[in-house]
């Protein structure tokens, strides 16, 4: 329970929002990640903007990404309190103070921008398997695009998929190289509370 507040929290807080909604202008019954967006809506911590939407497909930035990845692993208290020149620096230092990831894995310079789905899963599975302390293996996946992406990211991948926290775009590809959206990080969070809550 306390991981899923923690992730809810800073969900609110992250996701550039304003507005609670109880449904969006630009997301419909039939998306993809409809009903993990609700799911949280309802509980009154996800808001939309200004405008009335929530913006789906949105990419996400590594400062907003080590925010939420923390925040989901990490209890408020244990988060080092430092004041540094952008505002997501103190959850990479907290990252690294618990050395969950190396020195200057994420530098300053990168945290305004867009973070991939391989680096996404890269750094994901790093922190969680410092947290669960388990050793990494490969396994069968269906990814129709596995042979394309670089081997530095296979073991998280699999990782991942092991579980359960990705399954995969439509049609079977992983899609290492695109940016991970708003909506693929809310169903992620959600899919890391449902398997260890």
């Amino acid at each position: 329970m306390k991981k899923l507040l923690l992730i809810l929290v800073s969900l609110s807080i992250v996701m550039s929002s304003v507005v609670l909604a109880s449904s969006f202008s630009d997301l419909n019954v039939d998306h993809w990640a409809y009903e993990n967006i609700m799911e949280l809506t309802k509980r009154k911590v996800i808001n939309g903007y200004p405008d009335g939407t929530f913006r789906p497909s949105n990419s996400v930035t590594y400062g907003e990404f080590i925010k939420l990845t923390i925040c989901a692993y990490v209890p408020e208290d244990k988060i080092i309190n430092f004041e540094g020149s952008h505002w997501a620096e103190k959850y990479v230092n907290t990252a690294e103070f618990y050395e969950m990831l190396p020195t200057k894995s994420i530098r300053v310079e990168q945290l305004d921008e867009y973070i991939t789905r391989s680096e996404m899963v890269k750094f994901l599975m790093t922190i969680d398997r410092w947290i669960y302390s388990y050793d990494f293996e490969i396994v069968e996946m269906p990814f129709t695009d596995i042979d394309d992406l670089p081997n530095e990211y296979i073991e998280y991948i699999s990782a991942a998929y092991k579980k359960g926290y990705i399954i995969g775009k439509p049609g079977g590809m992983f899609d290492g190289s695109e940016n991970l959206s708003r909506a693929e990080m809310v169903t992620i969070l959600s899919r890391i509370e449902g398997n260890n809550g």
